[in-house]
């Protein structure tokens, strides 16, 4: 949804200059790595490599802005409580821009990568002649992959803040 948005108001934002021309060559592109060639044209791996690196770009900066505001937010409601609180035992507020950065990272590596290889692996199910004859199992499978993806991506998530030491 932020994606969609993200685009939405990069066309509206400029029909020239970078923006104009970025849009462009998103629009050619696949719109993720495992993504069936249109008929009359196909994506080449060159094509499919530069929507890898575009979608984690977008995901990067998505997970920053994100991150930012999330973790502002989150420190503006730790002062409040503070400013309410008798106790001294106080939790150290972690660094919006730290944060906003480890969301970035993740978003535009993890979160890119494992976005590829779920749909990825759902075009492959719907390939296959059991998915073609009883199409729920596709359906199965995709809420199947996604969840796990989920879980995996939280995991991750808090490894690499822990490591980043935002959390």
């Amino acid at each position: 949804a932020v994606l969609g948005v993200s685009n939405k108001a990069a066309r509206m934002a400029s029909k020239t200059g970078l923006v104009a021309k970025l849009v462009s060559l998103s629009s050619r592109l696949p719109s993720n790595v495992f993504q069936a060639s249109a008929a009359g044209a196909r994506f080449t791996l060159g094509q499919r490599f530069q929507c890898y690196i575009i979608k984690g770009l977008e995901y990067s900066l998505a997970g920053m802005v994100c991150g930012f505001v999330g973790q502002s937010f989150a420190n503006s409601m730790m002062l409040v409580k503070r400013r309410m609180s008798t106790s001294d035992d106080h939790v150290p507020i972690p660094d919006a821009f730290r944060t906003a950065l480890v969301w970035g990272l993740f978003m535009g590596v993890s979160s890119n990568t494992r976005y590829q290889v779920v749909a990825g692996l759902e075009r492959a199910m719907e390939l296959t002649p059991l998915a073609k004859s009883l199409p729920l199992t596709a359906n199965v499978f995709t809420v199947f992959v996604r969840f796990v993806n989920n879980i995996y991506g939280g995991e991750q998530f808090v490894d690499m803040a822990r490591w980043a030491g935002v959390q």
